[in-house]
């Protein structure tokens, strides 16, 4: 049977488009599997047979065959069986079905691999009409420890046939959806992360909710065929299938005659676009998106950039091509990058109303501002004195339209509390926080203040958050800046960066237009504070203020609203520190003076990379420059930096510096086939301390059953960060893990991604101790879990990472310069970690002489070398390093280390 085709054009309009993000896909082959042919099946059957592998469907309920097609009625338990076990084995794959579906109920399933339990447990579906006919949708979920992946496509098809190819492809990070034979959507995500194998192969099914159990409703409607392939099948050999219909299996398109590159042809500086590439085939009658397969260049790299997914991103001024190739095919787009600008929408200027009055109009576009309950003016700024009711209305559909928002007060508030309180808020005014875009001051018991548009159906929430209080400390500038099409949000405290964060794609339409509010919360309705302060001034604007636009407004304050531009450049500045750490990477600080705004920190106000701006490194062997213009300091040693920012150049010079070791560490030990004493036994020293991270207090035990009981007290290990362990114990007590939560406590840190903060109470000034870390668990039967430990202090201190449940321990050594010394511990982001004791003991220094040839050899593991022509002095410093190698110059000789 030929089914209705539907056309799709994929846009890129400057400045309005949805961003999919795409990766290249390697080819590789596609088996079909299986093939239930419903059309052919004679009338009445109530078993098909897969032509291919000989699987049996068998019809359930009110399902019927018609000679043509299987038909579903919608009724409870109308459904085809396909059996268990269909996609094992398989590392990707796309199935394929045609069929016909009434346009309700809501979340009818045309397939769904499940445990077969009826409650949804490790699944793969496609469900249509998903969430009140919003949307269809291609999801893998409820597997345990992977993440959900899952696509939305268009809503519904209403009766409409249809020809839907679903393609999961985990070893590339790739979901698609392809309806009549055109991409619909897609979603990437990274790769091997929630692998096919992770999907219940106990049942699957055609016309049933992997939720069965709960009432969910049954498909209403028919399908002529349903395939499975083992692989990926790419967009030319979808669309060819497409061409063959139902009742021919075929994926030759023929050749690629030619491809087109579709973009838009302008773009705002810092803005990112996805380019398209359509390909025509002598086999085909439409154009495949061909994007996931396609290649990219840019002409100039310093106006565009295009990666490898075909994301273009605007860096500067000027127009460049981008090509695009496929299949020996090239096509090649002019763009042309403008420059950036936000043009003010509303100006609410609160001191110049007279005092006493109640409202307040925008001097750009006479919006009215209305004071509500105890809010006054006062002449120089709105006051608001935190009760109920007491804040600013701006109205409604103050965002309407608007892509890019920048929204800029001046602001004081008289006290750090209440929590919770805002300074903005876009809502639908029902005080329950639905699709709303707010900043919040004093968040979550004052660790932060928060941008943050959340709760918008469809879209991911976007969260930002700033430091800590600025309660009581005077006028306050505040800037957000919200930029989906640029993928980006910031905030700015008095002219000055303070966040930023990328990745921001959500769209600024999906926030309720209905209210917008100073001094109130989303959830007003559950009794949520109100602001306690004043405000001086309020404005929005439509797109992104520059930074050095931001740093004027903020030094010519509330009462000045200037349209000028920060003017010509004239000097940059240098302003490095005189030495670094080896192994520290830092950011040059650069100071421009333009003709309008004089030492402006460039690189550290920058939401982008500054174009046009080239570090150099005079030696590179001593400090590199990354393409981010970014400083490392690779070896001991002075380097000339020089920056060439729009034609002018200022050098300085840098010294790399190695500070000492606060801690030296051991490469990981196995603990197989050792006792527990020889564990605890093979390092000097004696225990003064010992900590349980985990199991029964004071037992550690290994997984070939041996048990490590610790009894010594002394030292105790606390942790900071998002733990909440903070107590000592005295010593002679017997709880070594000061406390009850401290189990709790590292469960937390194991899957968090650390670091962690551990501190190492109790010590003697100058005394030389040794730290056993254990790591003897591997309870995550998903990915290993792996660690490592650092002076918190110096990046380049760090052991080799060990695995938990292979390696039992890392030794770790150090000298006690006070009576509390920390080891951060380190996961790794996406992670388990876990540690099951942390053994403290001092150690004696023990300095060891052994012949070499006709040299001694000297070999101490810390301190400094002292040497001396007789017991009794002078003792002098030798530079030397352990081992110390050397001819013996005279009768005799005292050496002895330093340790403090």
């Amino acid at each position: 049977m030929k089914m209705k085709r539907n056309s799709q054009i994929w846009s890129a309009v400057s400045g309005s488009f949805v961003i999919l993000l795409m990766m290249q896909l390697p080819a590789s082959a596609q088996t079909l599997a299986n093939r239930w042919s419903f059309f052919n099946a004679p009338g009445g059957g109530t078993t098909v047979t897969d032509s291919v592998a000989g699987v049996v469907a068998t019809l359930q309920g009110t399902a019927t065959l018609t000679g043509s097609s299987l038909s579903l009625d919608g009724s409870s338990g109308g459904y085809v069986s396909l059996a268990g076990g269909l996609l094992s084995g398989m590392q990707s794959v796309s199935l394929e079905g045609w069929a016909e579906s009434a346009a309700s109920p809501d979340n009818v399933h045309l397939f769904e691999f499940s445990d077969g339990a009826g409650t949804g447990n490790a699944y793969l579906r496609y469900v249509l009409h998903a969430d009140g006919n919003a949307h269809n949708h291609f999801e893998l979920a409820d597997v345990s420890g992977y993440p959900n992946q899952s696509l939305n496509s268009s809503p519904g098809w209403g009766g409409v046939p249809v020809h839907v190819v679903c393609v999961y492809d985990p070893v590339n990070g790739l979901q698609a959806i392809y309806t009549n034979g055109i991409l619909e959507a897609l979603n990437s995500f990274p790769a091997n992360q929630t692998p096919l194998s992770s999907v219940s192969t106990n049942e699957a099914s055609l016309g049933q909710s992997p939720w069965y159990n709960y009432s969910d409703p049954y498909m209403a409607g028919s399908i002529s065929e349903f395939r499975i392939w083992n692989g990926a099948l790419s967009p030319l050999q979808i669309a060819a299938l497409d061409a063959a219909g139902a009742t021919t299996v075929s994926t030759n398109y023929g050749t690629v005659t030619g491809i087109q590159l579709q973009v838009a042809f302008t773009m705002q500086q810092h803005a990112l676009q996805q380019a398209a590439v359509f390909a025509s085939a002598s086999g085909l009658s439409v154009q495949p998106n061909v994007t996931v397969q396609a290649s990219f260049s840019s002409s100039n790299t310093n106006i565009l950039t295009v990666n490898a997914s075909g994301l273009i991103t605007a860096v500067a001024q000027g127009s460049a091509m981008v090509m695009a190739s496929f299949a020996g095919q090239t096509s090649a787009q002019t763009i042309t990058v403008t420059p950036l600008t936000a043009a003010i929408s509303n100006r609410w200027s609160f001191y110049t109303p007279p005092a006493g009055s109640l409202t307040v109009t925008d001097s750009v576009n006479g919006v009215i501002a209305t004071l509500n309950g105890d809010a006054n003016l006062d002449g120089t700024a709105v006051n608001l004195d935190g009760t109920s009711g007491t804040y600013v209305s701006l109205g409604s559909g103050l965002l309407s339209g608007l892509q890019t928002v920048t929204l800029e007060g001046w602001m004081t508030t008289n006290s750090v509390s209440p929590d919770n309180v805002h300074l903005f808020s876009f809502d639908d005014g029902n005080g329950t926080g639905t699709a709303y875009l707010r900043y919040v001051l004093h968040a979550s018991g004052n660790t932060h203040n928060n941008m943050e548009l959340a709760d918008v159906p469809g879209e991911n929430n976007q969260n930002l958050s700033a430091s800590a209080s600025l309660g009581g400390i005077g006028r306050l500038h505040v800037v957000c800046i919200y930029d989906p099409v640029a993928q980006i949000a910031a905030i700015f405290t008095n002219g000055m960066l303070e966040a930023s964060a990328t990745g921001i794609t959500s769209a600024l339409s999906g926030v309720s237009t209905n209210d917008a509010v100073l001094g109130r919360s989303p959830w007003y309705a559950y009794g949520d504070p109100y602001l306690n302060g004043s405000i001086s001034e309020f404005r929005i604007y439509n797109g992104e203020l520059t930074p050095q636009k931001i740093a004027m407004d903020y030094v010519a304050g509330p009462n000045n609203y200037t349209t000028n531009g920060p003017g010509a450049l004239q000097s940059v500045s240098l302003n490095l520190p005189p030495t670094i750490r080896r192994g520290d990477t830092i950011t040059p600080p650069l100071y421009v003076t333009y003709a309008n705004l004089t030492n402006f920190n460039l690189t550290a106000n920058s939401i982008f990379p500054v174009g046009g701006l080239v570090v150099a490194s005079s030696n590179t062997n001593v400090v590199s420059v990354n393409g981010n213009n970014q400083l490392t300091a690779v070896a001991n040693g002075t380097a000339s930096i020089t920056a060439i920012y729009q034609g002018i150049t200022n050098t300085a010079s840098v010294t790399v510096i190695t500070p000492p070791f606060k801690y030296m560490w051991s490469a990981p030990v196995s603990f197989n086939g050792m006792t527990a004493d020889q564990i605890l036994g093979n390092v000097p020293g004696t225990i003064v301390g010992a900590a349980v991270f985990g199991g029964t207090p004071q037992t550690v035990t290994l997984t070939n059953g041996q048990v490590i009981n610790f009894t010594a007290d002394g030292s105790v290990a606390t942790t900071t960060g998002n733990g909440t362990f903070s107590g000592a114990y005295p010593a002679g007590t017997a709880n070594t893990t000061g406390n009850a939560n401290f189990d709790a406590v590292l469960a937390e840190a194991s899957y968090d991604g650390g670091p962690k903060t551990i501190s190492l109470n109790n010590l003697t000034v100058g005394g030389y101790y040794s730290v056993q870390l254990f790591g003897l668990d591997d309870r995550s039967p998903e990915s290993s879990r792996l660690a490592s430990y650092q002076d918190p202090n110096y990046s380049l201190d760090v052991s080799p990472t060990f695995t938990m449940g292979t390696n039992a321990y890392v030794v770790g050594t150090f000298v006690a310069s006070s009576a509390t010394m920390t080891i951060q511990m380190n996961l790794p982001t996406g992670n388990n970690g876990n540690m099951n004791a942390l053994v403290v003991r001092q150690a004696p220094v023990v300095l060891s002489i052994q012949t070499v040839g006709s040299n001694l050899q000297l070999a101490w593991p810390v301190g400094t070398l002292l040497q001396a022509p007789s017991v009794t002095g002078p003792w002098t410093t030798n530079s030397a390093t352990s081992p110390y190698t050397f001819t013996p110059s005279g009768p005799q000789e005292f050496y002895r280390v330093r340790v403090q």
